[in-house]
């Protein structure tokens, strides 16, 4: 649960609007820190039921069956899932993997030596990068909270992630 909690603060702290936003944590990992299949179905029910303008996630699981209703108009602010020792470069890691829709964003990180991060899934698939800033919280969790904080800053309609300062599209890299 530290981890949303680092998300939510880097959310937080890049958010620089006088707009209100409610803010509804979901917990999807047990005591043990281990997901379940179950757990993503009743989340994705209750988005189902509920109206919710953004979901930010930092958090993913194995899983191919698991689909985002198209006609729920959420839209989803990712971390790129990375290579891990639970996590395969061929796994299939959802919500992640749910790329092609276009109420779904993918957000990425450079490594430590300034280069996009080679070990993220779906790498020509994130829509934008940043560089990490904080020592203390890194990767493409880091970019998530980032990034959704920029951009909800300065929505702007159909452009929702163009010209985000601090970003950078891949062509951007080194």
């Amino acid at each position: 649960r530290f981890h949303g909690q680092k998300v939510l603060e880097t959310f937080l702290l890049n958010l620089k609007t006088k707009e209100r936003f409610e803010i509804q944590p979901f917990v999807l990992y047990d005591n043990n820190g281990m997901t379940k299949l179950e757990y993503w179905i009743k989340t994705l029910d209750f988005l189902s039921k509920n109206k919710y303008q953004y979901v930010i996630s930092a958090i993913g699981i194995k899983d191919q069956s698991l689909k985002i209703n198209e006609n729920i108009e959420t839209i989803w602010f990712l971390a790129a899932a990375r290579v891990s020792p639970f996590i395969a470069k061929s796994d299939s890691v959802f919500p992640q993997n749910q790329f092609n829709l276009k109420n779904v964003y993918l957000f990425g990180s450079f490594d430590k030596s300034g280069y996009v991060d080679r070990g993220q899934l779906n790498l020509n698939e994130i829509d934008l990068f940043v560089k990490e800033e904080d020592s203390q919280f890194s990767g493409s969790s880091f970019a998530a909270g980032k990034i959704a904080g920029l951009i909800l800053s300065q929505r702007s309609g159909k452009n929702l992630i163009k010209n985000i300062p601090g970003t950078f599209l891949l062509k951007d890299s080194r």
